[in-house]
């Protein structure tokens, strides 16, 4: 998720359903809610890659969000992923 208060840009790695609402509720006319993982793992599992590769900071990479929800998704792709610090300095 990214979340853009006014000119800010807060990439959310992974953001539990019940906080979403909560915040929909709180900042929806305030604030644009844009989701940036589901939208790929769904065209991901619209595809029959044998193999995908994701590349981001540490803290995506680590957090494995990517890689679980394409397994879920697509169970016989096989995901590689590589922390990329320089990316976001």
């Amino acid at each position: 998720m990214i979340i853009i208060p006014r000119s800010f840009l807060w990439p959310v790695i992974r953001l539990p359903r019940q906080l979403l609402i909560v915040m929909k509720e709180e900042f929806g006319g305030r604030t644009i809610l844009i989701d940036v993982i589901n939208p790929v793992v769904e065209y991901l599992g619209t595809k029959n890659f044998a193999k995908v590769g994701v590349i981001g900071t540490k803290r995506t990479i680590s957090s494995g969000t990517y890689e679980n929800k394409v397994k879920e998704r697509s169970p016989a792709t096989s995901v590689v992923s590589m922390a990329t610090p320089l990316l976001v300095p």
